[in-house]
């Protein structure tokens, strides 16, 4: 569960909560011998378009981009489509949305938040 600063956006919570999930999955590096597979879900289609297009470089999909090659450098990521416990990793996540104390994991404002704001 993190929470970002008021003015960042739902696709930016999104790929921040891909970033934490890539983040804890070296933790596990040392299970060798075990089943080394892992699957990150997301239903965010805008987040897993950015993550495609080569041509975006916002902050927090070059993140997930880097944590996966890290991944697979080490062979450690195989991905396949499943859609199973959505539900269960959307939970925290809307509980740290509706958070107001707590430090903020992550306040890069969109620009589409500043022109709001503008």
């Amino acid at each position: 569960m993190y929470r970002l600063a008021d003015e960042c956006s739902n696709n930016q919570a999104e790929q921040l909560a891909i970033v934490k999930a890539l983040e804890k999955l070296r933790n596990f590096r040392h299970l060798q011998g075990l089943q080394q597979s892992a699957v990150v879900y997301t239903d965010s289609k805008i987040t897993l378009d950015a993550i495609a297009n080569p041509r975006n470089h916002q902050h927090l999909v070059q993140q997930i981009r880097e944590e996966v090659r890290r991944l697979e450098k080490d062979s450690w990521v195989k991905a396949h489509n499943d859609n199973l416990g959505k539900e269960i990793a959307d939970q925290p996540a809307k509980k740290a949305a509706s958070r107001r104390d707590g430090e903020t994991a992550y306040s890069r404002i969109p620009k589409s938040g500043v022109i709001k704001v503008i």
